[in-house]
């Protein structure tokens, strides 16, 4: 495994991690066996509706793939906007009952503030979330 330092700041730390061949051609990380995503876009005030404002741009989630095309040899690129909607309090795990819940259990420290920011929470459509392969490989997706 090969660790970059991107940016040192303060107390703040990016970090790129890599290990090579961490996953096979066939591996494949879908919904049904727990790949989920959720962005909340906040200022961390008491406002707790949305406030992204179009005019300043938007989030969004993509899906990008790459390979050859068996019927021809020809390569391909393909980049494809995930439909998102807004997080439910179920989906997100916010009340008691989390059969509903689409997300592992929050960490407690963060349980506040998603409940507080919960309407500001989007979530990628199941249907759309799924990993192929290996970033390296021609199955890759």
């Amino acid at each position: 495994m090969k660790t970059q330092v991107l940016i040192e700041k303060d107390d703040v730390d990016v970090l790129q991690t890599l290990e090579i061949d961490a996953f096979t051609d066939s591996y494949n990380f879908t919904f049904t066996n727990g790949f989920n995503i959720a962005v909340a876009f906040t200022a961390y005030d008491d406002n707790q509706e949305p406030i992204l404002d179009k005019s300043y741009g938007e989030v969004v989630f993509n899906h990008f793939e790459w390979g050859h095309n068996a019927s021809d040899e020809t390569t391909f690129v393909r980049r494809k906007r995930i439909a998102t909607h807004p997080c439910s309090q179920e989906e997100l795990g916010l009340i008691e009952d989390r059969s509903e819940s689409t997300f592992f259990p929050i960490v407690p420290n963060s349980r506040l503030g998603v409940k507080k920011y919960q309407k500001k929470f989007i979530c990628a459509n199941p249907e759309d979330l799924y990993l192929y392969g290996t970033y390296d490989t021609e199955s890759a997706s």
